[in-house]
């Protein structure tokens, strides 16, 4: 039997103010007549919130930015290496600016060749085919002070320098890559055409590699996982299962729901995450949030649905908050299964008693598990 998950933080309103689920998904409905409903708890614990949707505990897994993007571009270097997330910037009289124009693929591999002049027998870069690239420091510190982009946008580069003891490495990495680009004929073009230079490779997230458990062998089976996160990339690795071409994925209102609905059709055991309703609802883009999950009802679920009546279908959804202390909601339905109870699967479930909770976590193993 083929078992889904579909993961989709923030899809419910924990006010009940924009329903999405009950303006733009009636599909759902239809799921729910098949199925059981729960609440969603979220964990205190620390730890990667990536490990909860692949059904792990949160405080079981605790790796900075740099070990997961390692990770996910398919490096796996010597014991002991230090590895960092490399971020392609801008900076101008000192300050660190991050380009708003996401960067066209020639310049990216320009910057990218350039750079490699940098790599030293303790240092390299792990470069990926877009703009997402790690470095790697061997033997290098376990811990690392060091500042993300966003955290560094607009202030001096001096100010937000790593500090571990392979600062001396990193300090020089990023001397070497603005002495390198700054000059270069394609940056003295974007300044004349008004646009920032990509000269500064910045590292940051750095830290050492865990040990993960293997999912493959806990579970006995090879799960696949779809989103567009490249720390759920890294860590579906470290775990031994399959994660889909992020670049296929793509995001915000450009999610190819045709290339999660063949993931899906093709796989026995898959977890599909979509993040966008989250950052839609942060930003308050109210319109794209409400097209997201109509076209999210037409193009993915309504052919699952129509799959479920020819074939064994169980689909788990749940849609965990990213509010402290906050409860989300989750569905979990099989084809030919008679629902139990009559709860609806939207906000109005906050309002019912004697509901069941489970942890992200839990959430996704009731998911894994075929339902008797």
């Amino acid at each position: 039997m083929r078992r889904f998950i579909l993961i989709a933080p923030d899809l419910h309103d924990p006010d009940g103010e924009l329903s999405v689920i009950r303006s733009e998904m009636p599909c759902l409905a239809r799921f729910r007549d098949h199925g059981t409903v729960s609440m969603v708890r979220n964990s205190e614990g620390k730890g990667n919130l990536e490990a909860e949707y692949l059904g792990l505990e949160r405080d079981s897994v605790s790796m900075q930015q740099g070990p997961l993007t390692v990770a996910a571009l398919g490096y796996d270097p010597p014991d002991r290496s230090a590895h960092y997330h490399l971020s392609l910037l801008s900076t101008k009289n000192g300050t660190i600016d991050i380009p708003k124009v996401q960067l066209d693929f020639e310049t990216q591999r320009l910057v990218l060749d350039l750079s490699k002049q940098l790599n030293t027998r303790r240092i390299t870069i792990c470069e990926s085919e877009g703009a997402e690239h790690g470095l790697v420091i061997e033997n290098g510190s376990p811990e690392s002070e060091s500042t993300s982009p966003d955290q560094a946008n607009g202030k001096p580069v001096q100010a937000v320098l790593p500090n571990c003891e392979d600062e001396n490495y990193l300090r020089r990495f990023i001397d070497d890559s603005i002495n390198l680009l700054s000059e270069q004929d394609f940056n003295l073009r974007r300044i004349d055409n008004e646009l920032p230079p990509i000269n500064l490779l910045w590292p940051w997230g750095g830290g050492w590699r865990q040990h993960v458990t293997n999912l493959g062998i806990r579970f006995g089976e090879v799960g696949y996982v779809c989103s567009n996160s490249i720390r759920l990339q890294g860590l579906t690795r470290l775990a031994g299962w399959k994660h889909c071409n992020r670049s296929e994925f793509r995001d915000g209102t450009r999610i190819n729901f045709e290339f999660l609905l063949n993931w899906i059709r093709t796989n026995e055991l898959s977890i599909c995450l979509i993040n966008e309703f989250s950052e839609f609802r942060a930003s308050e883009h109210f319109e794209e949030l409400s097209w997201l999950a109509s076209e999210l009802n037409r193009r993915l679920l309504l052919p699952l649905f129509e799959d479920s009546l020819e074939h064994e279908i169980q689909m788990s959804l749940f849609s965990p908050s990213s509010q402290a202390n906050t409860s989300g909601i989750a569905m979990k339905s099989r084809s030919g299964k008679l629902a139990e109870g009559i709860a609806p699967f939207d906000e109005r479930l906050f309002d019912e008693k004697r509901i069941p909770a489970f942890s992200i976590a839990e959430s996704v193993h009731r998911g894994m598990v075929e339902t008797e």
